[in-house]
């Protein structure tokens, strides 16, 4: 996932309605997963509540627990040695704090550290932000992997998620680090993932593929975004808003948004070259705005594919309902 989402994801539920009408709406429209663990979170069980907040993040929709009462219910957890807990603790505190030393964010990074150390892969893959050390930070990728691997050839659809987030080794100066996982690799893994029931492999693997393939090849490219284009359909009809909105962004750009070779980019209507189109484009904000509603939708389009007021935002003008090319 790139950085750019995940910022949008840490600060969206800020930008929607706290009334419980909204709740229950919100809770109505999700994923029947995601139903599952806000139910397990209401009978106590702490990471239940973790990956429901997590979930609705993911979903545009409101927060069901609040971040101080789940981070009171974690601290037991990882204080008795649970390293998901510990992790999970961490992450909570460095999104929520103000930095320096003595701070949350530094008790947040000790979590972290904690957990890593105690072998659980998803924190190492957060020591790698954490470190400087070009060998320490590779320690942990490599140590992540090692770790991760296994576990996804098991079956652990989470452990395929993480595997495909797996990043290079760093080389010395002038040198290419060693590729562990390559992006046909990860996509792969997201595959496995999504065929295990993932709804939040489905949601990456469609960003990726949108993007198209790298190399030269046009029918790579071409077959990449279609593969994308129909695990969107799917998200789509789940009333997953953020891809209704990016393929309104893609008919704004006349391109996928970050597309590796716009020129080649696939249209959904099987024309030879997608171009823009600003009544297409609205048609699929418009269905975004009926279910996130147009305060946060635009300030996604602004944050993630930046679009939005060109006079007030260094960005793409949004376009005019009525203009096509």
């Amino acid at each position: 996932m790139n950085q750019i989402k995940w910022l949008w994801m840490i600060c969206t539920c800020v930008l929607v309605s706290s009334a419980q009408g909204k709740k229950d709406e919100d809770i109505f429209r999700l994923p029947q997963s995601a139903k599952q663990m806000i139910e397990g979170g209401h009978n106590g069980d702490v990471l239940s509540m973790v990956k429901a907040n997590r979930v609705c993040e993911r979903w545009g929709a409101v927060a069901p627990f609040k971040t101080d009462e789940v981070q009171k219910q974690l601290l037991p957890l990882a204080q008795a040695g649970n390293y998901k807990a510990m992790h999970f603790l961490g992450v909570s505190k460095l999104r929520k704090s103000i930095p320096g030393p003595g701070s949350e964010e530094e008790l947040g990074k000790t979590w972290i550290r904690r957990a890593a150390e105690g072998g659980y892969a998803p924190a190492m893959l957060s020591m790698v932000s954490q470190v400087s050390n070009r060998e320490e930070r590779n320690r942990w990728v490599t140590r992540a992997y090692d770790t991760l691997r296994p576990q996804a050839e098991a079956g652990d659809a989470d452990a395929m998620i993480e595997l495909a987030h797996v990043p290079q080794l760093i080389g010395e100066t002038k040198t290419p680090g060693k590729i562990l996982v390559t992006n046909e690799e990860g996509e792969s893994w997201l595959r496995k993932a999504v065929s295990h029931g993932s709804i939040e492999a489905m949601i990456e693997l469609s960003e990726r593929l949108r993007m198209g393939a790298t190399g030269d090849s046009r029918e790579a490219h071409e077959i990449a975004q279609k593969e994308g284009w129909e695990l969107s359909m799917k998200l789509v009809q789940m009333g997953y808003w953020p891809t209704m909105a990016d393929i309104g962004a893609a008919y704004a750009y006349g391109s996928w948004p970050h597309s590796i070779h716009p020129r080649w980019d696939w249209s959904p209507e099987g024309q030879k070259k997608l171009r823009k189109d600003a009544t297409k484009a609205w048609e699929w904000w418009d269905k975004a705005f009926a279910i996130a509603g147009k305060a946060a939708v635009l300030k996604y389009l602004l944050e993630c594919q930046n679009i939005g007021d060109a006079a007030e935002h260094d960005c793409l003008q949004i376009p005019p309902r009525s203009i096509t090319h």
